[in-house]
C-alpha cells in the first residue's frame, strides 16, 4: 500500500509541475488507462444530476496557519488555503495596531519569500494566488518574482476611488472571510469554488504566460449580473461603469463564457 502511495503523491508532483495546480483541480490526474483522480468537483449548471451535487458538496475547504514550507529557511506563511488538500493560496497578515501595512506584507512576499526552489510559491505549480492585507485593505499577485513582482489591488472600491469601505462591527476586509449583504464571501465555499472553477485562467501570448485572477471589481459585476439574469431571466440590459485598465475585456469574457 505505501509504495501505491508513493507512486500516487510522485504522479500528482509530475503533474502540478508540468501541468499546474489549475489545471489538476479541473482536469484531474489519469494515473493509468480506466484509474482516474478527480481534485475538485465544481458546482454543476442545475441540481437535476444528484450524484454531481453530492460531489460538489463533498469538496473540502481547509485553511491551515502558519504554514512551514520550506527546507531551506524557518520561513513561514500566516495562513495557506487548500482545496481537498491542494493549496490554491497564500496570505500574508498585517496589523494596523502595530504599524504595520498590507504594503509590509507585499515587501515580505517580494524581499523574504523567493520562489526559487519551492513549490508552493512556483507560479503555475504552487498557490494559485498570493495576497497580502491588513485590516483595510488587500493585494494581490500570482506570480512572484522576488523583486519584480506586480501587487493589483483586490479592494472593493471606496465612494468612487480606491480601498475599501467601513463594515459595521467588523475589519474593512471582512469581505474576504464573511457573508455580507452585498455579496457572499470571497472565501466562502461557493464564491471561491466559483473563481477557481470559472474565472481563474492561463493566458498565453506570444510565448509568455500570466495567471489571471478576477480583480474583485470584475469578480463582483460578473456575479451580480450572473445572479440577476438566474433569478429575473434574460432580456436584460446591463450597464458597467468602468476606467480605463480596470480589465474590462476580461469582465466581458467571463460575463459571455458563464451566460453561454
Amino acid at each position: 500500500a505505501s509504495s501505491v502511495e508513493a507512486e500516487f503523491f510522485k504522479q500528482l508532483d509530475k503533474a502540478l509541475k508540468a501541468r499546474g495546480t489549475l489545471d489538476v483541480l479541473r482536469q484531474g490526474l489519469k494515473l493509468i488507462p480506466n484509474i482516474n483522480f478527480r481534485f475538485c468537483f465544481f458546482k454543476p449548471a442545475s441540481s437535476l444530476n444528484p450524484d454531481l451535487v453530492r460531489l460538489y458538496e463533498a469538496n473540502i475547504l481547509s485553511v491551515i496557519r502558519q504554514v512551514r514550507y520550506s527546507q531551506k529557511s524557518e520561513n513561514a506563511l500566516d495562513a495557506v488555503l487548500f482545496v481537498n488538500g491542494i493549496p490554491v493560496a497564500t496570505l500574508e497578515f498585517k496589523n494596523l495596531l502595530t504599524g504595520s501595512t498590507f504594503k509590509h506584507a507585499e515587501k515580505q512576499y517580494k524581499s523574504d519569500r523567493p520562489p526559487a526552489g519551492e513549490p508552493l510559491l512556483t507560479f503555475r505549480r504552487g498557490a494559485l494566488v498570493h495576497f497580502a492585507l491588513d485590516e483595510d485593505n488587500v493585494s494581490m499577485t500570482t506570480r512572484l518574482q522576488n523583486g519584480k513582482t506586480r501587487f493589483l489591488p483586490f479592494n472593493r472600491g471606496h465612494e468612487g476611488g480606491a480601498g475599501n469601505p467601513e463594515v459595521r462591527d467588523e475589519f474593512r476586509v471582512a469581505y474576504l472571510y464573511k457573508d455580507l449583504p452585498e455579496g457572499a464571501a470571497v472565501f466562502g465555499r461557493g464564491k471561491w469554488l466559483s473563481v477557481i472553477g470559472r474565472f481563474v485562467h492561463l493566458e498565453k501570448n506570444e510565448g509568455k504566460e500570466a495567471l489571471i485572477f478576477p480583480r474583485f471589481h470584475q469578480l463582483d459585476a460578473v456575479t451580480k449580473m450572473m445572479d440577476h439574469a438566474r433569478t429575473l431571466g434574460p432580456g436584460n440590459n446591463y450597464l458597467i461603469q468602468h476606467s480605463a485598465g480596470s480589465g474590462k475585456s476580461n469582465t466581458i469574457g467571463w460575463t459571455a463564457h458563464q451566460a453561454i
